[in-house]
């Protein structure tokens, strides 16, 4: 299943995106810029909305100066589904009934998680 649910950090509005028309995704340093810039003109050109993340390790296809860990190859260096629109969440999806985290979360829901000193 390749839905998105994501906050708009500038609405509060909280976003849902439901079957992707297409998914783009690198597995590799350097697919990272040419999978970006396919999002990119789907965005542009189709008006298509674009929903997902580029990884910490994919920081070196931006600029090979920079050093990251070894990324885990199972795990995608950037993924973006592309939807023909979003639809609106009527309220935090942690407090509706179909979302509920992956069992085993390693951080009990009142904890944020610290960053090491």
């Amino acid at each position: 299943m390749n839905n998105v649910i994501m906050r708009d950090a500038s609405t509060g509005e909280w976003l849902q995106f439901e079957r992707p028309l297409e998914v783009v995704v690198a597995h590799e340093l350097q697919g990272v810029l040419p999978a970006l810039r396919e999002v990119e003109q789907a965005v542009n050109k189709k008006q298509l909305w674009a929903a997902g993340f580029i990884s910490y390790e994919a920081a070196p296809a931006f600029d090979k100066a920079l050093c990251v860990r070894a990324a885990d190859r199972s795990f995608p260096l950037l993924w973006f589904g592309l939807f023909k629109h979003e639809a609106g969440l009527s309220s935090d999806p942690s407090e509706s009934t179909f979302w509920s985290p992956k069992s085993g979360c390693p951080f009990p829901r009142s904890e944020t998680p610290r960053r090491p000193s």
